[in-house]
């Protein structure tokens, strides 16, 4: 028998080849818990409510499921639920139907109706003129008029409100529970009994029933050749010309059955929601089948039926969510049919058939018999003699009966009974079984490869190499004679009791093993911890074959590796089972997950067993899935993606082409999916924008393009499964501008700018103008202010110079006057040195007082100097001098003049060796005089006063200190000026000139002089020479 493809769009294979399969394996599959495997859709995966009671494909291939509190939508990025939390009133989903803009219309028992475009929901209820609840059905004549089959008749949509259509006699306002368009024009109505007629826009024209109507329609729909059928809830009609209905016999049917729905393929198969009674399955050969809960149905009953453009069955229930067949001829076996009840498999480790057709199923809860025709009919586990609850392989045992192998150690099941094993492998973890040579080989963790004869004696103990590490075997495949072996480094060939390393120059190489496959043809498959799978058609020395996550979406751990008949290579892991399909141009991968119906995403290591009907049996977590050989896969890759909403502010655009917003619109959301509600995974998403692909977050399909400015731009979509990607149409986003946005608002804002800084201009210059006047005037009233204040000033000029020609002159006949006593004293002291009555101390008097009044003398001149305007440098001679000749005599005469007044002389003089100096020595004297004559004037008794000298790197120092009354830091910068004395009470003790000689002096000869003081704590004027060198 053939099994079929899949029915899709382009009219290939049809569904009812699938219904063939299913007729095939149902006479015992059932009995046995072999059913097949549906995908559950429930809360969990956000189904609004359990109760589906509508179903729907669109034009894009999404699907859309109706139920108590609610509809959603399915896509290959999940299911999108639409709520009253997104404004959907109409409740207890009677009905959808699609218009001819893309709307998907929601007829409600309660609640009225909406209309659901994108994101946007538009109600229509009694305010909108649908004021009677409930609506039972929706349609739209060739006109693109939408009508309402309600509780009282029909109602048309107009201008944006429902209206009431009035039929003409007893039809006026008639419950109307289906509608459906007619071709030619005009509506085809059904209600109680017989009321079904055509409406032409003015009469309904009734039809001619073939037999009496008991019960109400439920539903009215064309088929693709063009015939309409009708059902109620206890017949099928279908019309085969004008004015002539038939009564579908529904052969296979029996006649309590309740219909609930209906679907007529383009294929012609014919599918028939029976409520509690399951699903009735008519291929166009007429073969039929009705399906109930001992296939796998829920119990709680079917309420709508699909079939999709792909092929997929999806079935509504009244209890159980929304079911969806995948892919038919997989089997599941984890409940009994009968009750509902699991079977308590636990996670299924290992298979083992025996000759009467019987499966032995090894698991963590122990071993099970699943019997042809009975189902699980015995399990063992450790309170049935078993070492361990977790069966982990099986194999045929010479003399009958078969061999198990446990976490705990291995033994014998024989008929009913459990026998002991060999000693030696007692609480051995027992990894795997595999005959070969007439022995069985027993791979273990503790002790490596175990060899036991015939007659169930250990004969032999080969642990892994000493490379490996540990002396663990993981699994063994007969193979050239002997073993292939595989360990946590890689493969060894066991032959003869010799380990060789296997398959190095290969890229298996030293990898973990997980899996190995011998297949028919001798082709070697090695699958990985991690890095996929490894195939060796031609044997080890030939091509290799990789196949991993990256082009087989082959996830972490290669648990098992088989094969089906026909070629197909199957492979399980973390993710699901990949099965590589053979072609014409290579093997094609094709992904089965728990989305396409299997008990579980992760497979169990070495769980895969290959039965005499040549089906794969697949141990997981809470059971076994079944893969028949002529199993329909799905087809692998992405369909074209779709942006299935947009929306910005109030804007709210549903599968949109271009998208055209107003200004100012702020964020724009896109949410977009693949019309595959049943994809192995949920796929990735990018978004081509601004020239490049921006990944999109994995838990939403939606993409945000934030402060969107007026222009064009376009946007992409494409969607990838991890073997390629599949591109959405472009769809183009226009910004529309704000008035001030647009080329007429940038003129006129150049416009009035150009105004705006013209009147600026002008007020600018008027500004000006007035501001020039007034500055005029301030600068006449200035200008006449200054003058009185310069013929102030020169008043002032004038009685300054007087006073200071005064001075002046004073200070002319003054030093005039003392030249005459001083030469008269000099003459004096001439002689008295040649007195030889003076001792030592007095000529050492005389000399202190000959030079004080050479000073004086001196002093006078430089008066006189200054009396005549003359410079006070101009008379400098310089000359290398050390400083010594500076200080010579200075420390005599300093404490000469302390003691005088009763103050203490300090010296300190530093030798200054190797220092020499640019300098006048003389004028230098006089500064350092004029600065002790300071000190001692300004110190009161008892005080102290000092000199120190020092070399400095590039500088002599001389300081000369007191214990004053000191000077304010403040007024410290102007006793340098001339004239300048600290205090007004000074003005008594000279004429405030001797610190202002001191500086010109000073700087003459490019060195500095400063004071450092500060009141009651006396004062340090510092003077600083630069050094010369002594050539």
């Amino acid at each position: 028998m053939d099994f079929p493809a899949k029915s899709t769009p382009q009219g290939l294979s049809t569904a009812w080849r699938a219904l063939a399969l299913l007729a095939a394996l149902a006479a015992g599959c059932a009995l046995q818990g072999q059913v097949q495997t549906f995908r559950a859709f429930d809360d969990r995966d956000g189904l609004p409510q359990s109760q589906v009671t509508a179903l729907l494909e669109d034009r894009d291939g999404f699907i859309w499921a109706g139920t108590s509190e609610g509809v959603a939508r399915l896509g290959a990025a999940g299911l999108q639920a639409i709520g009253s939390k997104q404004g959907l009133r109409a409740l207890d989903v009677m009905a959808l139907f699609q218009d001819r803009e893309g709307g998907i219309w929601v007829a409600g028992q309660e609640g009225g109706a909406d209309r659901i475009q994108g994101g946007r929901v538009t109600h229509y209820g009694e305010a909108q003129g649908l004021a009677v609840s409930p609506v039972y059905a929706i349609a739209q004549d060739h006109a693109g008029t939408v009508y309402a089959g309600t509780r009282l008749g029909v109602y048309r949509l107009v201008g944006g409100r429902f209206e009431p259509l009035p039929l003409p006699g007893d039809w006026n306002r008639l419950p109307i529970f289906a509608l459906a368009e007619e071709p030619r024009g005009g509506l085809w109505l059904a209600s109680i009994k017989d009321r079904l007629g055509r409406w032409d826009g003015t009469s309904v024209i009734p039809a001619r029933l073939p037999t009496p109507m008991k019960t109400r329609f439920r539903q009215l729909a064309w088929d693709a050749r063009g015939t309409l059928w009708a059902l109620s809830s206890d017949l099928l009609l279908r019309r085969e010309g004008p004015g002539r209905w038939v009564r579908d016999p529904l052969p296979g049917l029996g006649g309590r059955s309740r219909l609930r729905r209906f679907q007529v393929t383009r294929e012609g198969e014919l599918l028939l929601a029976l409520d509690t009674d399951g699903l009735y399955q008519r291929d166009a050969a007429g073969r039929v089948r009705v399906r109930t809960y001992l296939d796998g149905l829920p119990r709680e009953g079917v309420a709508s039926v699909l079939r999709d453009s792909r092929g997929d069955l999806w079935l509504g229930t009244d209890g159980a969510g929304l079911l969806a067949e995948a892919v038919p001829g997989l089997l599941r076996v984890d409940k009994d049919p009968r009750t509902g009840i699991g079977l308590g498999l636990g996670t299924v480790l290992t298979f083992q058939e025996d000759g009467a057709g019987r499966m032995y199923l090894g698991s963590t809860s122990g071993l099970h018999l699943l019997e042809p025709g009975r189902g699980i009919v015995r399990s063992w586990d450790q309170t049935r003699g078993l070492p361990s609850n977790e069966v982990w392989s099986l194999a045929p045992r010479t003399g009958g009966g078969i061999w198990v192998a446990t976490l705990k150690g291995l033994v014998a099941l024989d008929g009913d009974r459990v026998l002991k094993g060999p000693r030696e492998l007692d609480h051995v973890f027992v990894s795997g079984l595999v005959h070969q040579g007439g022995r069985l080989w027993v791979c273990t963790f503790e002790q490596g490869l175990v060899a036991i004869d015939g007659t169930g004696r250990v004969v032999g103990r080969y642990p892994a190499p000493a490379e490996v590490g540990e002396p663990a075997i993981l699994m063994a495949l007969p193979y050239k004679g002997g073993l292939l072996t595989a360990t946590r480094a890689g493969c060894y060939l066991f032959k003869d009791g010799v380990f060789t390393p296997a398959l190095r120059a290969t890229p298996v190489g030293t990898r973990s093993i997980a899996s190995l496959y011998l297949g028919p043809g001798g082709e070697l498959w090695v699958g990985t911890g991690s890095d996929g799978v490894f195939g060796f058609p031609q044997g080890e020395g030939g091509p290799c074959e990789i196949w991993n996550e990256a082009n087989a979406r082959i996830h972490g751990r290669a648990s098992w590796i088989a094969g089906l008949p026909g070629g197909a290579l199957v492979v399980g892991h973390a993710r699901g089972i990949a099965v590589l399909k053979p072609g014409a141009t290579g093997r094609t991968p094709v992904q089965l997950t728990r989305n396409l119906g299997l008990l579980s995403n992760e497979t169990s290591d070495s769980a895969v067993y290959l039965d005499r009907q040549g089906r794969l049996w697949a141990g997981m977590a809470g059971g076994v899935c079944i893969l028949d050989s002529r199993a329909d896969f799905p087809d692998p890759g992405l369909p074209r993606p779709h942006v299935v909403e947009a929306t910005a502010g109030e804007t709210h655009v549903g599968h949109p082409e271009s998208i055209v917003l107003p200004p100012r619109s702020g964020t724009l959301s896109l949410r977009f999916d693949c019309p595959l509600p049943l994809a192995p995974e949920r796929p990735a998403f990018q978004v081509w924008l601004d020239g490049a692909w921006r990944a999109v977050d994995d838990g939403t399909p939606v993409f945000q393009i934030a402060h969107l400015g007026p222009g064009t731009l376009n946007l992409k979509v494409r969607a990838g499964d991890g073997l390629g990607w599949a591109e959405s149409e472009r769809v183009d986003i226009r910004v529309r501008p704000a008035w001030y946005q647009t080329i007429y608002a940038y003129l006129l804002f150049a416009l009035g700018g150009v105004l705006a800084v013209l009147l600026a201009i002008q007020g600018a210059v008027r500004t000006v103008r007035r501001r020039a006047k007034l500055l005029e005037a301030k600068v006449a009233e200035r200008t006449e202010e200054l003058t009185l204040r310069n013929r102030s000033l020169e008043r002032l000029h004038h009685q300054l110079k007087r006073s200071l020609e005064g001075r002046v002159q004073l200070m002319n006949t003054i030093t005039h006057d003392l030249r005459s006593p001083l030469t008269t004293i000099l003459l004096s002291l001439d002689r008295l040195e040649t007195t030889e009555d003076l001792g030592p101390a007095g000529k050492t008097s005389l000399k202190v007082v000959g030079r004080e009044v050479q000073r004086v003398e001196h002093l006078l001149k430089q008066f006189l100097d200054s009396a005549r305007n003359e410079s006070l440098t101009d008379g400098l001679h310089f000359r290398v001098c050390h400083p010594g000749e500076i200080l010579e005599g200075l420390a005599e005469t300093l404490k000469l003049k302390a003691e005088a007044r009763d103050l203490t002389a300090r010296i300190d003089m530093a030798p200054a060796e190797g220092a020499w100096v640019l300098a006048d020595a003389e004028a230098m004297q006089q500064v350092v005089f004029n600065l002790i004559e300071n000190a001692l004037k300004f110190t009161p008794a008892p005080g102290e006063i000092g000199i120190r000298s020092r070399r400095e790197p590039a500088h002599w120092m001389l300081e000369v200190w007191d214990t004053g009354r000191g000077i304010d830091p403040a007024q410290a910068a102007d006793l340098f000026k001339p004239f300048a004395q600290a205090a007004a009470a000074d003005a008594g003790m000279g004429w405030g000139l001797g610190l202002s000689i001191c500086r010109a002096l000073v700087e003459a000869h490019d060195g500095t002089i400063d004071v450092e003081s500060e009141p009651g704590r006396g004062s340090v004027f510092r003077v600083r020479l630069p050094l010369v060198s002594a050539r």
